[in-house]
């Protein structure tokens, strides 16, 4: 099970789809996003596209040294916690599938490394 560089499993896809549709990131990306407003506002900036890329990169770090020391780390890391979750849950239901359809000679732990190394 080989991976190209470019190709992305279908069940990391659905970790992604899955961790997006979630509350959690729901409430992470406002956190940013208000962040990002707030320090576009204290700089007298009306819009984020008006900005260099440096000028972007400089907010967005700002931002997030924000949220770090606000509820925003609380949120960060109720995401993590979540992305940690679906990513468990996915990896299993992959390979307690693969077992259930082949016979096979690895063992569930081998097929979670095999997973988690891309093969």
């Amino acid at each position: 099970m080989a991976l190209n560089k470019h190709t992305i499993p279908s069940w990391l896809t659905d970790v992604r789809e899955d961790a997006t549709k979630s509350n959690e990131w729901a409430e992470l990306s406002k956190h940013i996003y208000d962040a990002v407003d707030q320090h576009l506002s204290q700089s007298h900036i009306d819009y984020f596209s008006e900005l260099t890329e440096d000028e972007k990169i400089l907010i967005l770090e700002r931002a997030a040294r924000s949220l770090a020391s606000s509820d925003g780390g609380r949120v960060y890391e109720n995401l993590q916690s979540k992305l940690s979750y679906i990513l468990d849950q996915t990896v299993n239901n992959q390979v307690a599938r693969k077992m259930l359809e082949e016979s096979l000679a690895d063992t569930k732990t081998d097929l979670v490394l095999d997973y988690s190394r891309g093969n």
